[in-house]
């Protein structure tokens, strides 16, 4: 199975064919959505998308780890971490998907 990602231009485009908005229009106002995400982000510890599930920012303390092959130890620095959970709906809609579209 090929890896695809999918850019802002890519969710542009399928906006605007599914909402006859401009292209344009769509930019700005996805633009505008992902600031307003960041935003949130930076103002509480979880942001919900409904039916697409809850992004949460988390203080990542510093720790120690070993890197492989050498058995050095290495410190990774403390830092903020964003995590995604998935909301049910959309586990179900893109597992039933992927299903149909599977190969046997």
């Amino acid at each position: 199975m090929s890896s695809v990602t999918l850019t802002l231009e890519h969710f542009v485009k399928a906006v605007s064919d599914k909402t006859n908005f401009s292209e344009r229009n769509v930019r700005e106002c996805l633009r505008a959505y992902h600031a307003a995400l960041v935003d949130g982000l930076t103002r509480a510890d979880k942001v919900r998308v409904e039916k697409v599930g809850t992004i949460s920012a988390k203080w990542r303390q510093e720790r120690n780890c070993r890197r492989p092959g050498t058995d050095s130890v290495a410190v990774v620095p403390a830092r903020w971490a964003l995590r995604f959970k998935a909301a049910e709906p959309a586990l179900r809609t893109v597992a039933a998907k992927r299903r149909k579209g599977a190969k046997k």
